[in-house]
């Protein structure tokens, strides 16, 4: 229809005015042009399109994040706050409140990036985390099939991190009387799986503040880090 259209105005200059030379030169003129509007068009177009889509999908993801934080993560960060060795330490730089801005989650990330938490699962008991993961294994498991959330690189390691968790210790027969070798692989797994949880609890909490500050007042009261050491007993 547009190219019909086209053709009948074209038609009609030449009719009315009768001068053929000029309509090739400003058809060819233009033609010139259909290249470059089309890629300002499309590039512009496209731009405004990938921008909306990455809004919109850092939307969803960011409800499934806190969603899993809701019902799993914090849940984790209980269940390991037992095995932390230098959980005052931690606790210190986590003590989130209303009052924090961006520079306070930004500290309290760098710091737990240079001041690696330092866990001993011989001061815990090691079934109780066992099942702990066990029981959050179809949760974390959920979250693979999330295609959206495939594309937030940060997140997805700490998922694998938290099921290699679980994947080392119901590889082994018995946790009873573990070797010294497996004792310190354990450790260094879940220090790994309980730094990256807690990177992502905080970039959470940040997101939450901003986009649903109600939400963000309960989380502060339910902050995992507000009371002291709680070993887990066997």
């Amino acid at each position: 229809m547009l190219i019909s259209m086209s053709v009948l105005v074209y038609l009609f200059q030449f009719l009315v005015f009768a001068r053929p030379e000029d309509t090739v030169f400003y058809f060819l003129e233009d033609l010139g042009f259909v290249p470059i509007s089309v890629l300002l068009v499309t590039l512009g177009v496209n731009t405004v399109l990938t921008q909306r889509d990455k809004k919109a999908t850092l939307e969803k993801v960011s409800i499934v994040i806190n969603e899993f934080y809701a019902e799993t993560g914090t849940e984790l960060i209980m269940g390991l706050r037992g095995y932390i060795t230098n959980l005052d330490e931690i606790s210190g730089a986590m003590q989130i409140s209303g009052k924090w801005t961006d520079k306070d989650f930004n500290e309290a990330k760098a710091f737990l990036i240079s001041s690696p938490i330092r866990i001993d699962i011989e001061i815990g008991g090691i079934y109780e985390l066992h099942r702990l993961f066990q029981e959050k294994k179809e949760q974390i498991l959920r979250l693979f099939e999330n295609a959206n959330l495939m594309e937030h690189d940060s997140f997805t390691d700490m998922l694998w991190a938290a099921y290699h968790v679980y994947d080392e210790l119901r590889s082994r027969e018995s946790l009873e009387n573990l070797p010294a070798a497996d004792t310190r692989h354990l450790n260094v797994d879940i220090e790994r799986a309980a730094g990256l949880l807690m990177i992502e609890w905080l970039e959470s909490m940040r997101l939450l503040k901003v986009k649903y500050p109600y939400l963000y007042s309960l989380a502060v009261r339910k902050c995992p880090f507000t009371h002291g050491k709680v070993v887990i007993e066997n």
